[in-house]
């Protein structure tokens, strides 16, 4: 076996020679090994002393005994001694053995026996020079005998392992832990920071890093990722005083310590002129909230796709962040009038023979015709009566809810103008509100006075005169008014 390891690296150096190798020969190094118990035998070829090496250590670790040799490149092959040698006490049988031959150019094998000497923990080494010369090159015969590291020695050596693993993981852990509890450098005024919807946990830590927040990427990465965090920050304003650790600023931005800006929603406002406020208020454009109002897939969410959205947003003093969607917030409105109309109100609208939508359609006309909390039950007992006796409400801001682009004057022309919301020429409710009533407006159509009044016509002041006939109405509105005869 040893002589085919010989020719095949003498045909490779016939080959680098032939290819104008300026040494005549290929850097190339050959490692034949035979286990001596099972008579197997394997063979390698590298051009690579470092992948030598490795090879090496590798039958180091899997075999009890190795015995190497090498030789220059016009020597002979070196064979290992057929009999195992014992090596101080220990039994150096062929259970142990591995035979190993190496066979390289001179000046590497030698810088190979320099590198692969310190390996072995104990054994010895036996040089000849060979008398032999080929050309003129001197050629040396080496053996090195490396017997592996028994279990014996490796219950010595397993304490200073276990220490310097110990040791290396504490200082890791200190190392750790004061990068994730170091402070960014200090702020010269607050930081005003906006995480946006869909960020990912590494464009979140540059931005931070950018914003002079963080000091660094990694330790907020890592300690995001270690806890399970990554995927739990929210999106949204922060306003952040001063520097903060990676620990703390993680914690403020999973729990959504986000900045909530306030926005009051009054009474009797129309869906139109909702989303100009939130607009002017920097929650996003106007068209967005009013797109809304047409989006099947929205109004189906709130179970609203026969009425839409006006006289559903109810009217509060709402806190949303800069990041807030149009979507959450009108879906936060409508959650909003869900809570305040509870089952009771329900019940008391089925009572006087009104849906949800009919209270909040009645509702929203009671708002727009009067800002007096105390006309509020008398005009809504002047509505009851109006649609019991079948008589047309002949409400001025329906006619006017119903006319595109209104100007502000309200003409008799406008009052015989035929639209689904001129209650002036239909009798009963509009389709639906016309306006987003308050609770006050919802109570008051839910326990209307009990009264006998069917007219009603406004002073100018905020304020009504409330009539039962015809005549006195009429007076009432020359009175008052000097543009014609209109119910309030």
């Amino acid at each position: 076996m040893h002589d085919v390891v010989w020719h095949t690296y003498r045909r490779y150096e016939l080959r680098q020679r032939g290819k104008g190798d300026e040494n005549g020969r290929g850097r190339v190094f050959f490692l034949f090994r035979s286990w001596v118990r099972y008579g197997r035998s394997q063979l390698y070829m590298t051009q690579n002393i470092a992948s030598l090496l490795n090879l090496v250590q590798t039958l180091l670790d899997l075999s009890g005994h190795l015995v190497f040799g090498k030789r220059g490149v016009n020597g002979r092959v070196c064979r290992p001694n057929n009999k195992p040698e014992k090596t101080d006490g220990q039994d150096g049988g062929d259970k142990q053995r591995l035979n190993v031959a190496v066979l390289a150019p001179k000046g590497d094998a030698e810088h190979f026996l320099a590198i692969l000497q310190p390996l072995a923990l104990h054994g010895h080494r036996r040089c000849q020079r060979n008398a032999q010369k080929s050309s003129d090159i001197a050629v040396r015969h080496c053996f090195v005998s490396i017997p592996v590291v028994g279990w014996t020695a490796v219950k010595k050596v397993l304490p200073l392992i276990a220490c310097f693993l110990i040791g290396v993981s504490g200082l890791t852990a200190c190392y750790v832990y004061a990068r994730l509890n170091t402070s960014g450098r200090p702020l010269a005024a607050p930081a005003r920071i906006f995480i946006s919807p869909g960020s990912t946990l590494q464009q979140t830590a540059q931005m931070l890093v950018a914003e002079g927040i963080l000091a660094s990427v990694q330790p907020f990465r890592f300690w995001a990722q270690l806890t399970g965090k990554d995927r739990s920050i929210q999106s949204g304003e922060y306003i952040l005083e001063t520097s903060l650790t990676p620990r703390r600023l993680l914690e403020i931005l999973t729990q959504g310590q986000v900045i909530h800006h306030m926005v009051t929603i009054p009474e009797g406002l129309t869906l139109k002129h909702i989303a100009k406020r939130l607009e002017d208020r920097g929650f996003g454009p106007q068209e967005q909230f009013l797109s809304l109002s047409t989006s099947p897939q929205f109004l189906a969410k709130w179970d609203l796709q026969e009425h839409g959205l006006e006289g559903y947003l109810y009217p509060d003093t709402y806190f949303f962040s800069k990041q807030s969607s149009a979507a959450d917030i009108l879906g936060r409105m409508v959650t909003r009038l869900s809570e305040v109309f509870t089952p009771a109100m329900q019940q008391q609208a089925q009572e006087l023979g009104f849906s949800r939508h009919g209270v909040l359609t009645l509702a929203s006309l009671v708002e727009k015709e009067t800002g007096a909390a105390e006309e509020r039950p008398l005009i809504a007992g002047v509505f009851h009566n109006r649609l019991r006796q079948n008589i047309p409400l002949q409400c001025d801001p329906t006619v006017i809810y119903g006319i595109p682009n209104f100007d502000g004057n309200l003409t008799r022309r406008h009052l015989r103008t035929p639209t689904p919301y001129n209650t002036y020429l239909f009798t009963g409710l509009p389709p639906g509100p016309i306006a987003n009533p308050g609770l006050a407006a919802i109570q008051a159509v839910l326990a209307p006075a009990e009264t006998n009044y069917l007219y009603f016509v406004a002073r100018g002041d905020g304020t009504h005169v409330f009539s039962t006939r015809l005549a006195d109405h009429n007076r009432a509105v020359r009175r008052f008014q000097k543009r014609g005869s209109r119910n309030g």
